[in-house]
């Protein structure tokens, strides 16, 4: 599995979570507690509140974690 592409990919991708993480964290964090508190005043479920305020909030966050991963994923494995 060390030298077969699927294993390439694999450690291509764990090589390159920091770069996913940190924008992913970032943009959570960005939310704050206030609209998650009124979203849960019109009583909306913890999933209602995920998928309708945190998940379009953070739609920036999302996106630039997405291109960094690809990209350094792309990047790592054409050198090898």
């Amino acid at each position: 599995m060390a030298f077969s592409f699927s294993g390439l990919v694999i450690g291509s991708v764990v090589y390159s979570f920091p770069f996913v993480v940190q924008p992913l964290q970032a943009a959570f964090e960005s939310i704050g507690d206030r609209p998650l508190e009124v979203a849960a005043t019109l009583r909306a479920s913890p999933l209602d509140r995920f998928f309708s305020v945190v998940l379009p909030l953070a739609r920036p966050g999302l996106l630039t974690a997405t291109v960094l991963g690809f990209a350094h994923t792309l990047g790592s494995s054409a050198w090898c």
